[in-house]
């Protein structure tokens, strides 16, 4: 008997087309994707692309919208923990430390993904650049977390948060252009030491 062939639902094919979008942008960046270049990578028309996206700067908004969305579901349960975690000094940090080493583990079982989000920063430096507002917008809402995680703990969480988000991304850079020669998550749980210890006035 043939089988029927059926096309997939449109959430799927939006969702097939968000993926391949976020490979073929942390390769290209948004400035060398081209529209038909990504409808021929999803086998569909450049009409069928735009059907669901209305234009390039829309598919780009989209394709972050969703990447933060998959992130901050992966990040919930840690972000919770270290939240809830505040019946000791020892236990919130401990929370916050984990929460940070998540964040780090995700890039590095998935680099494809610390190479779009760093690819775009980088372009949206541009404040005329699509994305330029949306990364403000992150940058703020996540240095605006790890302040309320670390107030209590340290005595300039502002700071300390600033230093962390900063490390965090300086690190993820060298490891991607060194080709994930080192051990990103050792080398990040050494460097989180050092700025949580300096921010509480210790010796590391």
């Amino acid at each position: 008997m043939n089988r029927v062939h059926r096309e997939p639902r449109p959430q799927a094919r939006r969702e097939a087309i968000l993926d391949e979008a976020i490979h073929m942008l942390g390769q290209s960046g948004f400035n060398g994707l081209t529209v038909q270049a990504l409808a021929g990578r999803c086998g569909i028309s450049n009409a069928g692309l735009l059907y669901y996206f209305g234009s390039k700067d829309e598919l780009l908004l989209a394709v972050l919208d969703a990447f933060e969305l998959r992130e901050r579901d992966h990040i919930a349960p840690f972000v919770a923990a270290a939240q809830g975690a505040g019946a000791s000094q020892a236990a919130a940090q401990a929370g916050v430390v984990e929460l940070l080493r998540q964040m780090v583990l995700r890039f590095a079982r998935r680099p494809e993904l610390a190479r779009f989000l760093f690819v775009l920063q980088a372009e949206a430096l541009d404040g005329s650049h699509p994305a330029h507002g949306w990364f403000r917008q992150r940058d703020t809402l996540t240095t605006d977390l790890f302040v309320a995680l670390l107030t209590g703990l340290l005595p300039d969480p502002a700071t300390a948060a600033r230093q962390l988000i900063s490390a965090m991304h300086g690190l993820g850079l060298h490891w991607l252009r060194h080709d994930s020669s080192f051990d990103l998550a050792a080398e990040w749980e050494q460097l989180a030491a050092l700025i949580l210890a300096n921010g509480t006035g210790a010796t590391p």
